[in-house]
């Protein structure tokens, strides 16, 4: 099946750069590192991601959508990648640091499931830019 984007009468797409907070969008972001341990398991790799994952964000909390990605392959960029996939998780928390210690704590506990078919990579945090922030009234 295609995709099919539906574009309301009057509007055009057009791409635009958030410079502001109008539009309700993540607090920060968790960029996570994976890839198939065995190449020949890419298919039970993502069946077990995608069977585990929703379980890991209800026991961390504050994590509303992910999406994974792969790399595009033949372009110069893939060899820079630090591996083959990676999920974008949306925190929705002014206390990244609290996501993150909930996250360790489930992985070190064994609250979230591990398996030998991932090869984890890095885990990367970012919050919104500053600039971007929502002001207070006392501002």
């Amino acid at each position: 099946a295609q995709a099919r984007v539906v574009v309301p009468a009057g509007d055009t797409l057009r791409p635009r750069f958030v410079t502001t907070l109008e539009d309700p969008m993540a607090k920060a972001i968790m960029m996570v590192f994976t890839q198939p341990a065995d190449p020949s398991r890419i298919d039970d790799y993502r069946r077990w991601y995608d069977d585990h994952i929703s379980g890991a964000m209800a026991v961390v909390g504050d994590m509303p959508k992910a999406v994974r990605y792969q790399v595009v392959p033949g372009l110069a960029s893939a060899k820079a990648a630090p591996s083959q996939f990676v999920t974008l998780y949306e925190i929705d928390s002014d206390d990244v640091h609290g996501v993150q210690a909930r996250l360790h704590e489930a992985w070190t506990n064994d609250t979230i499931t591990k398996s030998e078919i991932i090869t984890p990579g890095p885990v990367i945090f970012w919050q919104l830019d500053a600039e971007l922030a929502p002001k207070s009234p006392m501002d």
